[in-house]
């Protein structure tokens, strides 16, 4: 996981994740995953927060396609709860998503690629400046 083009990356540990059911391990897990965003975001936002956070810039999720939507919603709970915090509200409302930030998911790198292509695709989410 990494937010923007800071050259720290968050490794996400899949083997916990991916337990079935969840448990304590995979909530804490999820949690340290949040924290870290929202640290990455609060220091992007330094200078440049407005009260109506949805002039600011997008937020956009890039993923490689051939990653488990589980690991996506992860990210996207966290900005959507970094969003709800700096609105001063523990979630957000459908009434609330009109003064929020947008988030958005970034279309597929690669369409219509073959597996052995994918390596391609990851690299230019890599490199992406």
């Amino acid at each position: 996981l990494r937010v923007g083009n800071n050259d720290q990356v968050y490794r996400m540990n899949g083997r916990v994740l991916e337990s079935h059911g969840g448990n304590e391990q995979m909530v804490r897990h999820v949690g340290e995953i949040h924290a870290y965003l929202k640290q990455c975001l609060a220091g992007a936002d330094v200078g440049r927060t407005q009260p109506d956070r949805s002039k600011m810039d997008p937020i956009v999720i890039h993923c490689f396609s051939g990653l488990p939507w589980k690991y996506a919603l992860i990210a996207y709970d966290g900005v959507r709860g970094y969003e709800a915090e700096q609105a001063g509200k523990k979630a957000l409302t459908a009434q609330d998503m009109l003064t929020a930030r947008e988030v958005a998911f970034a279309p597929p790198r690669l369409r219509a690629y073959h597996e052995w292509e994918m390596g391609k695709e990851l690299n230019e989410i890599i490199l992406m400046k």
